[in-house]
């Protein structure tokens, strides 16, 4: 599973960047023969939405996000439905918007 970087628990950011995603695999192979190695890759995405509140009321340490875990078609077709700009994040080598997605 080279999957999870960042997942329902964790703070927003890619299922799997690509850097995390060869040292994962790496890690994998000092320990398990090429030739016996499965690799499971994750065909989803998340949905990551922040509430931030007022800021004269809590602090930024509250923040809180809402995740939906998505299809990866459902994922392309919200992007399609919300024109949102997509690109490659340049870090991750992961498909990003720069706008938000409205639901």
């Amino acid at each position: 599973m080279n999957y999870d970087q960042h997942e329902i628990e964790s703070q927003p950011g890619p299922v799997a960047s690509q850097d995390w995603f060869v040292a994962n695999l790496l890690r994998v192979l000092k320990v398990v023969p090429k030739e016996k190695l499965i690799c499971a890759l994750g065909n989803y995405g998340y949905d990551w939405t922040l509430s931030i509140p007022n800021p004269r009321t809590i602090s930024i340490a509250s923040r809180r996000f809402s995740i939906r875990r998505l299809q990866v078609a459902d994922a392309w077709q919200r992007a399609s439905d919300s024109d949102a700009d997509l690109s490659l994040d340049p870090d991750t080598s992961i498909p990003t918007s720069s706008t938000s997605m409205r639901t």
